[in-house]
This record gives structure tokens, C-alpha cells and sequence, in this order.
């Protein structure tokens, strides 16, 4: 199961085979409030419920994104980031999973 947005209602059990997977990995915002940095080499992490972590690559410091939303609740999309280079784009953040 892969998606932005999964809510799992009124279920007792989910079984998930072991090959099996649910994911919402990188189908959040590819900006977003938090966004994340990329300077020369140097990555800066998205932020959401706090901070987002600051990259340093050969002497060279990229900030991390804007703190927004809840860490206890998260209820928004993660913000994504600037990839390496253009022909990269950008890396879209996490979506959410809920019960």
C-alpha cells in the first residue's frame, strides 16, 4: 500500500506479508513551509515538528528548514528539499499514515 495520505479505520489487525509494505515515504511536498537546503555539496534537512537538521560539506554550513506543525501529533505533509543538482529537482518529503 503506498500513498500521501493513508488512514487505517476500524481495523483490529492490519497484516502486511513479508514482502508486503505500507509506505508513504517521499509523497509529502516537494517544498513546503520546512524546506530543506542544498548549498554546494551541503544538505540541509526538512523541517516539521522541530528544526530541520543543518548539513556541512567541506566547510560549507546549509541552515535545515523551518520548524511548523506539531512533534507530538503530526498531522501535515513533510516538506521536501532541493535536490543536488537541477537535473535532480526536488525530494518530496514523507506523507502520513493514521489509524
Amino acid at each position: 500500500m503506498k500513498g500521501s495520505i493513508i488512514h487505517i479505520h476500524r481495523a483490529r489487525t492490519v497484516i502486511v506479508d513479508t514482502d508486503g509494505m505500507i509506505t508513504a515515504s517521499e509523497l509529502g511536498c516537494t517544498e513546503g513551509i520546512g524546506k530543506g537546503n542544498f548549498l554546494n555539496g551541503s544538505g540541509g534537512g526538512a523541517g516539521h515538528g522541530g528544526r530541520g537538521g543543518a548539513g556541512y560539506f567541506k566547510g560549507i554550513m546549509s541552515v535545515g528548514g523551518n520548524e511548523y506543525g506539531n512533534a507530538i501529533l503530526p498531522c501535515e505533509l513533510g516538506s521536501g528539499t532541493k535536490g543536488p543538482n537541477e537535473s535532480y529537482g526536488h525530494v518530496a518529503g514523507g506523507g502520513m499514515i493514521g489509524k
